[in-house]
């Protein structure tokens, strides 16, 4: 496991139009796709340890730091119908560089906010979040083994391994670990995970959550979603690493704005900031 960690936009609040003040600063505004297909900076800089390749316009990204000279950072996702394609998908995200290997344990820590305006009644699949797979060379890639997508305005937690992507060829929804139907919009959802990375029984997925106001989780309460034991990824996966924005394969009619921030990662949940009793005793 690559130490320290480090989270470019993370353990901070993001330039909601509610959060607008005197001492917002603005930071980037990522990057754009040029005649080559190579991703080139439409300002300023790229955010340290991401990957900036999956944004096609100089609209798709916004990282902003609150308050100023805080370091801390949140970001807006956008993606729109004419976006150009990347991988077979529309989408804006960005990809953080840290990779980890079957037998790592990582705790995640990330907040979601999906804005009232977001076109909540899609009846399609829309990624929020997801930890893909770098398989080794000369295989062939297989589904995210971890994902939050938006269906219907559900909140979906889909999980994959070697079994079930062998059972149904990669088809399908791969297991549901958790779903949260009619997702309140215009809130945060913040999330932590602790994950072990293996294709074998020794893998597991714990997730929690709390739902927050726009500039704090005061009275806001912990809860597991998910407690999956046993395999989570591939045998053949050199790696897994994390995606954050927003993306779908499906058409759709309306642009689709979706609001990250507080990512973070790390190799126990004092590293996350996770100190309460709910995560120490798991």
């Amino acid at each position: 496991m690559r130490l320290p960690f480090r989270s470019a936009i993370g353990a901070g609040l993001l330039g909601l139009a509610a959060f607008v003040a005197p001492n917002t600063v603005f930071v980037e505004t990522a990057a754009a796709i040029d005649k080559r297909g190579k991703s080139v900076l439409c300002e300023i800089g790229t955010p340290r340890g991401w990957s900036v390749r999956r944004l096609t316009s100089c609209d798709s990204a916004e990282i902003i730091e609150f308050p100023r000279d805080s370091g801390r950072y949140g970001a807006r996702f956008r993606i729109v119908p004419y976006d150009p394609k990347i991988s077979a998908g529309i989408r804006a995200e960005l990809r953080d560089m840290d990779e980890f290997v079957n037998g790592d344990e990582v705790w995640y820590r990330f907040s979601t906010l999906i804005p009232k305006a977001f076109p909540i009644d899609t009846d399609h699949s829309v990624v929020l979040t997801q930890w893909h797979e770098r398989v080794l060379a000369g295989n062939d890639g297989y589904r995210p083994p971890l994902a939050h997508r938006l269906v219907d305005g559900d909140l979906v937690v889909t999980l994959w391994n070697d079994e079930l992507f062998n059972a149904t060829d990669g088809k399908g929804s791969g297991l549901i670990a958790y779903r949260e139907p009619g997702l309140k919009i215009g809130k945060f959802h913040e999330f932590i995970y602790r994950v072990r990375w293996s294709a074998g029984d020794d893998g597991f997925v714990h997730g929690w959550k709390r739902t927050c106001g726009l500039t704090d989780c005061n009275g806001a309460e912990w809860r597991r979603i998910v407690s999956h034991d046993g395999p989570v990824g591939y045998d053949q996966a050199a790696g897994y690493y994390f995606k954050i924005g927003v993306y779908t394969v499906h058409k759709f009619a309306a642009p689709m704005v979706v609001y990250h921030k507080e990512y973070s990662a790390g190799p126990d949940p004092q590293s996350v900031g996770a100190d309460a009793p709910i995560f120490l005793n798991d």
